[in-house]
């Protein structure tokens, strides 16, 4: 199995994906002006028979749209693997209505890494790139809050709208396993790398105090406060260091660590949430560190305040990655729509 691992990687390099081959540190490229969520949604669901436009649209009240998950599994939707080329171009336009061009390769790079995962462990049948599903809630054109999400193995990437406007980017999870690919054409290809780096700057900032104070509470290593399948959360005090203990150079840090979180989203989105949450819940974020000194090992961090929570769990020594990000305020669209 490892010595074909080579060969495998060799047929990445013409992988399709999304309608875009994935060349290495790619970007998914600034948005077109047309590439709106409305006419998105409205142009794939046009290449898609009558069958598979079924799949796509989901009742905006159907259960499963808090259904959301990480694991590999069937989903409600339409999957890459029952897409053409084609198609598959007509959904990255989709994905790029809703995502930063930073999100979409993030997404992207999952999927990719998806597949050697498989060739790792011989299991090429389970862990397959085609298992990525699309699944729009509520009809886009009817002028009412609808919800959008795309989904597999390490990736729930969950939207809810009015119109072109996004009101909610959260839940939102990116994972990885291996973090960084080891070999190949898409050799260092790291897609969620910036909620690592940014991490380690955070904490490698802290004194020796700091550090300690970080490391109080949380109970066991690792392991969520939230969930997946779950509308909303209840997650309890926070632990950790406050940012009020920390010096300016060190919340400017923070911020950037909540960023590689936010900037996935669209620019719109971002920017307004930027503005409108972390300009007021920035100074009650707790940040919580548990597990290695430097990087090559287990670790886990925590950032929460009364609404934000984002949690990312580093393990296996630090190959296998999972990353969430919630708002206790907006996920899913907020209150009127769960």
């Amino acid at each position: 199995m490892i010595r074909r691992f080579p060969c495998i990687l060799r047929r990445l390099s013409v992988l399709v994906l999304l309608g875009a081959a994935l060349p290495a540190g790619a970007s998914g490229g600034p948005a077109l002006a047309d590439e709106r969520p409305v006419a998105a949604v409205q142009a794939f669901a046009q290449t898609l028979s009558g069958k598979l436009r079924k799949q796509l649209m989901q009742p905006f009240k159907s259960d499963s749209r808090f259904g959301f998950d990480w694991v590999p599994g069937t989903r409600a939707g339409v999957s890459l693997g029952e897409l053409t080329e084609a198609q598959r171009k007509s959904l990255r336009g989709v994905l790029r209505s809703v995502m930063s061009p930073a999100g979409v390769e993030a997404a992207e790079g999952i999927v990719v890494v998806e597949r050697v995962l498989g060739e790792i462990e011989g299991n090429p049948r389970f862990r397959d790139p085609n298992r990525y599903w699309l699944t729009v809630y509520g009809d886009p054109a009817n002028g009412k809050v609808w919800g959008l999400r795309f989904e597999g193995h390490h990736l729930s990437a969950n939207f809810t709208l009015n119109g072109d406007t996004v009101l909610s980017a959260t839940p939102s999870f990116f994972g990885s396993n291996p973090e960084t690919v080891p070999s190949g054409p898409h050799k260092g290809l790291r897609p969620i790398a910036a909620k690592e780096s940014r991490a380690w700057a955070l904490y490698n900032s802290l004194t020796p105090e700091q550090r300690k104070r970080a490391r109080r509470g949380g109970g066991l290593f690792g392991g969520f406060k939230t969930s997946s399948n779950t509308p909303t959360f209840d997650a309890g005090s926070p632990d950790g260091l406050p940012a009020a203990e920390m010096t300016a150079a060190q919340r400017k840090k923070l911020s950037a660590l909540i960023d590689a979180y936010v900037s996935l989203a669209s620019q719109d989105f971002a920017e307004h949430y930027r503005d409108t949450v972390l300009s007021r819940e920035i100074g009650t974020v707790h940040f919580h560190w548990r597990g290695a000194e430097a990087p090559g090992d287990a670790f886990f961090y925590r950032l929460q305040s009364k609404r934000l929570m984002i949690e990312h769990d580093a393990h296996e020594g630090s190959v296998h990655v999972h990353s969430i990000w919630r708002d206790h305020i907006l996920d899913f669209g907020g209150a009127a729509y769960r």
